[in-house]
């Protein structure tokens, strides 16, 4: 009986009852800490998987827009294969930039995911130049009157392979075009005249000349060097996913292009030939060919 009254006794206890509060308290925060640590920590495991999963697809995006965004600007201008470098924060791909020379590739530069931005290049005496050493190829545009043009291709020399970009004394259709040079010298690539009336005469003052970066045109060999059966309609495809795939200033400028091709068939105002340098000096007697720029070279 006392046994069963101590008990009692215990039960309406106060210092008792309040000691089972603080145990129970204490127990429910434990809980609830461990909880909370194995949400955070499935929370994180959740997103470091969807960052791993996620980021190929970013990348593939990322590329898809520099790359398709070179098969508009960029005379004879081509990416190379891409290296993707994912991680947690601060995933990267790069690509290397190259041009063909007489079906040789010549490496200009490497370029990254998120980045389309024109080149800082070096001038001198001898022309302008990338970093690596390898010539700027430069357009002038027929409709507008330059204080000095140039045509000497005397600095060639023998065993090496040459890329030379002409400006030409005015347009034609790529169908016109096709026979107007030597049967040893083909054409690579075609300077597209996408500016409007206004714009020609705004430059009649400034007389730009255009690097190869800022040009638009018409490839009319693949990556590897293999002709395209219809390069006209290959680059409307090519305009139309570049389109589709950027954005803001990028998209803008491409738009521009395709206003520009819509409003009229494509005129060619220039273009990009390679070759040996005997085989180049036939470009001296073609009458419209206003100038001629040497650009980038490989020896043979």
């Amino acid at each position: 009986m006392k046994n069963s009254e101590n008990d009692l006794d215990a039960i309406f206890n106060h210092d008792d009852s309040t000691n089972l509060f603080k145990q129970a308290k204490r127990k429910n925060i434990q809980q609830n800490v461990v909880i909370n640590l194995m949400l955070v920590l499935s929370t994180v495991v959740l997103l470091v998987i969807i960052k791993w999963w996620i980021t190929p697809y970013l990348l593939t995006q990322d590329t898809a827009k520099v790359e398709t965004y070179y098969t508009v600007f960029g005379a004879n201008m081509y990416v190379g294969q891409w290296q993707e470098h994912p991680k947690l924060l601060g995933s990267s791909a790069t690509a290397p930039v190259y041009k063909l020379v007489d079906g040789i590739p010549v490496e200009l530069k490497t370029v990254q995911h998120k980045n389309n931005t024109v080149d800082a290049f070096v001038s001198s005496d001898h022309g302008v130049f990338r970093t690596n050493g390898q010539k700027v190829t430069t357009f002038m545009h027929p409709n507008v009157v330059y204080k000095e043009y140039n045509k000497d291709l005397t600095s060639l020399q023998e065993d090496t392979l040459y890329e030379v970009a002409l400006s030409f004394s005015r347009s034609f259709t790529p169908e016109e075009l096709e026979s107007q040079f030597p049967e040893s010298l083909t054409p690579s690539w075609l300077w597209l005249d996408v500016f409007d009336e206004n714009g020609v005469k705004a430059m009649q003052k400034e007389q730009p000349i255009f690097t190869e970066d800022e040009v638009v045109g018409i490839s009319t060999v693949d990556q590897s060097g293999a002709r395209f059966e219809n390069p006209v309609e290959h680059f409307q495809e090519d305009l139309k996913l570049s389109i589709s795939k950027n954005r803001g200033t990028d998209k803008e400028k491409l738009m521009q292009v395709k206003e520009a091709i819509d409003r009229e068939s494509p005129e060619v105002i220039g273009a990009v030939v390679t070759g040996s340098a005997n085989d180049l000096q036939q470009l001296k007697q073609l009458a419209f060919v206003k100038n001629i720029s040497i650009g980038a070279s490989v020896h043979n």
